[in-house]
């Protein structure tokens, strides 16, 4: 897909600095009211276990409602699902510009790029990276949910891995979603592995991060 070069870039902090001839990206999309910098934060983490990788945490493109200093991939007041669909389209035109821009930058093909994020960043890295016809190596939904699960047969594009990763006791976006997710991509034919975090909120603990690691292994070993 080539997406309009009218479109502006975003942007937002990257790890490590400078990259180091990677073979692989991961691409993290922050949560609601925050920045790159907060998932750029498990960047060093992960990247003891994958020295081949370069991480990247753009800025969602709009400045959040409710935190001067943040952002949002799309406004809170919008929870009609009907008007949820709308919204996330018109944001996964950004993404999909960075995806392509970083691709063509670093010489690293889609198949190499894992999309992950949190909350609604996990909302758009299952949104956008099911509907790319390059597909992609993988996606990672930290406490996330899938947007127009009934439309998901219709539009999904290709069949990249899923792995999603959810608190049992999150009360921002409940543990269903994800349960919910699951049996969409699974009886869609995508990939999909649900690990489920008992007690644990609307946040990621390490067992999660430890699941991450060992899923974007076994992605950079089909590099």
């Amino acid at each position: 897909m080539s997406i309009s070069p009218e479109l502006p870039m975003l942007d937002g902090p990257s790890y490590p600095t400078p990259p180091v001839n990677p073979s692989m990206l991961v691409i993290l999309l922050h949560g609601y009211g925050s920045d790159g910098n907060d998932l750029i934060s498990l960047a060093p983490f992960f990247q003891q276990h994958l020295p081949k990788a370069h991480f990247l945490a753009p800025n969602a493109p709009y400045p959040c409602e409710h935190n001067d200093h943040g952002y949002q991939w799309f406004g809170l007041n919008i929870l009609d699902p009907f008007m949820l669909m709308p919204a996330a389209r018109h944001t996964a035109t950004y993404i999909e510009r960075y995806i392509e821009s970083k691709s063509k930058i670093f010489n690293i093909p889609y198949r190499h790029i894992v999309l992950a994020g949190f909350s609604q960043g996990a909302m758009m890295a299952l949104h956008v990276g099911l509907r790319q016809r390059q597909q992609l190596g993988g996606i990672i939904s930290f406490s996330g949910a899938l947007i127009g699960t009934h439309l998901i047969r219709q539009e999904l594009a290709s069949f990249p891995p899923v792995l999603l990763i959810h608190g049992t006791e999150d009360m921002v976006v409940p543990f269903h979603e994800s349960q919910q997710a699951y049996r969409a991509l699974h009886d869609a034919g995508v990939p999909a592995e649900l690990l489920s975090r008992p007690s644990l909120g609307h946040s990621i603990d390490e067992a999660g991060l430890k699941k991450a690691t060992q899923f974007l292994q076994q992605r950079l070993a089909n590099t």
